[in-house]
This record gives structure tokens, sequence and C-alpha cells, in this order.
């Protein structure tokens, strides 16, 4: 990660979206994002319920490059992450609070957290498991 902010970070993120939403993506969404650190290591982190403030769920340490894993189990969101992409670590808790019952947005998220300043980082051995639906953007 070209490390232009303290608080850059890249990773996976989950996020709540009306159903058939073509609009921009709320800001204040509830969301689920395990994000790499070029200094913090890797975090969980997510917005339980629209329009609340963002908490920390977990976080361990580590630095890029890591594997990360998001997997969706219902309304249950779960954070792995891994070196070597055999032996993934879970990250807790899972967060059990999150309405992911209905669609959502998955993706991939960088950022520089600066208004300012932007951030690149080259992502490789990306792959999604189950349903991608019609609004895969």
């Amino acid at each position: 990660m070209r490390r232009l902010s303290g608080q850059s970070k890249y990773g996976l993120r989950i996020r709540t979206e009306p159903k058939n939403s073509h609009a921009s993506p709320t800001a204040n969404a509830a969301y689920a994002y395990l994000a790499v650190t070029p200094g913090d290591g890797v975090k969980f982190e997510a917005r339980t319920a629209t329009g609340i403030a963002a908490l920390s769920a977990a976080s361990t340490s580590g630095s890029a490059p890591r594997l990360l894993r998001l997997v969706r189990s219902g309304p249950i969101i779960t954070a792995y992450v891994a070196t070597d992409g055999t032996t993934w670590t879970t990250l807790a808790p899972s967060l059990t609070a999150l309405n992911f019952s209905g669609d959502f947005l998955a993706g991939i998220a960088v950022t520089a957290n600066n208004t300012t300043t932007r951030t690149t980082r080259l992502l490789s051995q990306l792959s999604n498991t189950g349903f991608v639906g019609p609004l895969w953007r």
C-alpha cells in the first residue's frame, strides 16, 4: 500500500442498500468493513444501523500483504484473515446485530481516509462465491 495517510486502508466491504437501487450508495448506510492498514494491522469495523456512528468490532496486528474474507450467513457477518490462504483466523466477534437479510452491496474499498490525499493498492486473488445479482457493479 502506498501510504499517503496514516489511516489509509484497503479491504472488503458489505453495506445495506434499498432493493434494486441504481442510485449512489447511501452515505450513512449500515456496513461491515474488513481492512488492512499500513501501521495499525487488520481492522473489522461496522455501522450496525443506518445513520449511527461506526464502531471498531475487532483488530489484529500485521500489515500487508494479507488475505481477507467476509462471510455472510443470513444476517451474520464473520471476518477472517490469513497470510497463506490456508490458515484462516477469525476476527471476533462476528457481527450479529447487522440487518443483512435483504439486499446489499459488496465490494472492494480503498481509502486514504483524508479528503486532500489519495492512496493506491494493487489487489489480486479476488473471488466471490454465492449469488451475484444483476446489480453487480
